[in-house]
């Protein structure tokens, strides 16, 4: 199983491969010494989880995006990516929106909408 270190590593690779000079400026935009940054990339070292989501965020994934950087990385290994990873989009986000308040009212339509989910098993 891979873990969240090397899914990590992966995406941050791949996101300062292209980057002349990146591991220096992520390192002064993060306050991280340039060996510490060089050494998660090598995998010669890990960090927290805050300070993966720190990097992340100088790299442009700022908070809830940071399963979006680590979706760089899953790609990067073959592995499937996040289904948090991308934002729905706004016709998918109301038709959530429907669904939601239709389960909060309850009631019959919220059964059938539980069924059709999987989230209750259909009455026998």
């Amino acid at each position: 199983m891979t873990s969240i270190s090397e899914i990590f590593r992966a995406a941050l690779n791949e996101a300062l491969k292209e980057q002349w000079g990146g591991q220096t400026n992520l390192a002064q935009s993060t306050g991280f010494s340039l060996s510490k940054i060089h050494s998660l990339m090598t995998g010669a070292r890990s960090c927290s989880e805050d300070d993966h989501r720190v990097i992340a965020e100088k790299l442009g994934y700022p908070g809830r995006r940071y399963e979006d950087f680590l979706d760089i990385g899953r790609r990067a290994l073959g592995l499937p990516v996040s289904r948090k990873g991308n934002p729905p989009s706004p016709d998918v986000a109301g038709y959530l929106d429907k669904a939601r308040a239709i389960l909060e009212a309850g009631g019959q339509d919220a059964e059938v909408l539980k069924r059709m989910l999987g989230l209750m098993q259909p009455k026998r």
